[in-house]
């Protein structure tokens, strides 16, 4: 209920006792003076005890102020028993009081006996003592008036109840929603530290590919050009086996270097989603080797975690070089599944194959990525049927339970 409706009501209430009470005035005999001081002291009363009921949150205290309301309007009753059945209109106001006050089954109990017995007391004596019969129909009548007072202060009680836990629970849900924004920024600070890290952990891990393979490399090329230049004069023939080692071992190495920095490249750019970013890094590979790559996904990869795109990404680009490098392919297919619980890869080429083997630093890498995630990789080949490698990787989710957290 509104603050101004509440008003009203209140308003009403007092507007009622004052106009039902002045009425009296005009039914009383002179002779009968007395009764001109209790309409007024009635009156004064009702005002004093109005203000007082509505400016206390004590329950007792309202439940005497009630009392007393009560009380003096049973006296209307028997005061003017001969000339009036006004006081019934009383027993309305304060019945419709009582009911928004309270919801208590014995305090109720009693108020309504209390009703049952002034009525029932004074329409005895208006109908059998007086013999004015035509009064017991008004009196039924506004009975009912009570008990219409009685329901619509239960009535008003329950929607001021409902207003005061709608209030409550808007309270409540706004301290949530307070609570929820300052842990969705918590977690987007961990999330960014995250991928931070991931970042940081790739480019690093990069950073020793480069040393090592590439390192490697150069190593063997300054080996190369060394032998070159002493044979340059001892053998012509060899000295040209030897530069053409050294332009091949060249070539690997700018390759190498190449494939690194465009993959950092390719991880700065944030915009890019996943599916944009494979698909980016798969023309580059394409383009520079002449390998002919061809892409296929079942599932949505949007929301496959980030850790688990650099992987993906890195196993592919191992995969692909290993077919450029070893198969001499011409044509490698993809294909990606992504259901709930995992992410499947598979990678085939029409290379020259082998039946034996030899997991090479390349091989070895993408195990370790795969393993590192809690999932399995299989390989293997046959004599001119090509290479191909099946990948799985577990999606990781969170579920909550009461009380309990599980991954």
């Amino acid at each position: 209920m509104s603050n101004i409706s509440y008003a009203f009501l209140t308003l009403s209430r007092i507007g009622m006792f004052i106009l039902i009470s002045t009425i009296h005035f005009f039914i009383i005999n002179p002779e009968e003076s007395w009764k001109y001081w209790f309409v007024t002291i009635a009156i004064v009363i009702f005002i004093i005890n109005h203000i007082l009921t509505f400016s206390t949150e004590n329950n007792k205290l309202e439940l005497l102020y009630c009392t007393i309301d009560l009380i003096v309007s049973i006296a209307f009753g028997f005061v003017f028993i001969v000339d009036s059945s006004l006081y019934l209109i009383f027993f309305g106001i304060v019945s419709t009081t009582i009911f928004i006050q309270t919801g208590r089954k014995i305090v109720l109990l009693l108020f309504s006996l209390a009703f049952a017995v002034s009525w029932a007391l004074i329409s005895y004596y208006q109908v059998y003592v007086i013999f004015n019969h035509s009064i017991l129909i008004y009196n039924l009548l506004s009975l009912t008036f009570i008990i219409f007072g009685g329901i619509v202060g239960s009535l008003i009680r329950k929607l001021m109840l409902a207003g005061e836990t709608i209030e409550d629970q808007l309270e409540q849900l706004t301290a949530s929603h307070h609570v929820l924004e300052d842990a969705h920024q918590q977690l987007s600070v961990y999330a960014e530290k995250v991928e931070e890290f991931t970042a940081i952990q790739e480019r690093n891990r990069i950073a020793r590919e480069i040393h090592d393979r590439v390192g490697h490399k150069i190593t063997a090329l300054l080996v190369q050009i060394q032998l070159a230049r002493e044979l340059m004069k001892l053998d012509e023939k060899q000295c040209k086996e030897a530069l053409q080692n050294a332009e091949k071992l060249t070539r690997d190495s700018l390759e190498e270097i190449r494939m690194s920095v465009r993959t950092l490249q390719v991880e700065t750019k944030f915009s890019l989603t996943f599916l944009e970013a494979l698909k980016q890094m798969l023309n580059d590979f394409a383009n520079m080797t002449g390998l002919h790559i061809t892409l296929s996904i079942e599932g949505d990869l949007t929301n496959v975690p980030h850790s688990l795109q650099t992987t993906i990404k890195r196993v592919m680009q191992e995969a692909l070089t290993n077919v450029k490098r070893h198969s001499d392919g011409t044509q490698c297919d993809i294909s990606i599944k992504r259901s709930d619980t995992e992410v499947r890869i598979e990678i085939i080429d029409n290379g020259k194959g082998s039946n034996n083997v030899t997991a090479g630093f390349g091989l070895v890498n993408m195990r370790a990525r795969v393993l590192e995630h809690g999932g399995t990789i299989q390989y293997g080949s046959e004599a001119n049927k090509g290479f191909c490698i099946k990948m799985r990787l577990p999606l990781k989710g969170m579920k909550w339970h009461t009380n309990e957290v599980l991954s």
